[in-house]
């Protein structure tokens, strides 16, 4: 699970203002960047975003994985609340199993933009994952459903 080819896209979207109007974004599963720290760097600048390079070091990492979590990508968008949910409450994640209905009354209609970046293949139930998706989004809100198949 991550973002690999979604950071281009986010970042071009970025670009084109369209998370001027987006405050809160949930991802589906705990999600972490999944780019080498030159490709990210080079994809930043070219739609003129500086970033702290300490807090992506772990891209660079070459004798460990290469990973940052998504929470410090969306708040370098400028992204307000940024929550994740997963069986494994790794980075802070709402610890929930997505085979069964979202028992969470205050997470429902909350987020602006509700992402799956590889993650609602995994339970048995995915009719129920999409539902949660469904779910989680406000109105007029978005889902960004992309899958590695």
């Amino acid at each position: 699970m991550g973002m690999g080819a979604a950071v281009k896209v986010a970042l071009q979207l970025y670009k084109e203002g369209f998370f001027n109007e987006i405050k809160s974004v949930i991802d589906m599963g705990a999600q972490e960047i999944h780019l080498e720290y030159e490709d990210f760097e080079y994809y930043c600048k070219s739609v003129s975003l500086d970033f702290e390079s300490n807090i992506f070091s772990g891209l660079f990492d070459p004798l460990g994985p290469r990973r940052v979590p998504s929470r410090e990508f969306w708040k370098l968008l400028g992204i307000e609340t940024i929550d994740s949910l997963d069986l494994d409450p790794k980075y802070g994640a709402f610890g929930v199993d997505l085979n069964f209905p979202l028992a969470d009354e205050e997470l429902k209609g909350r987020y602006d933009l509700v992402t799956d970046f590889g993650n609602n293949e995994h339970p048995f139930n995915v009719a129920e994952a999409y539902r949660t998706m469904h779910r989680l989004c406000g109105v007029d809100g978005y889902l960004w459903i992309e899958q590695n198949v």
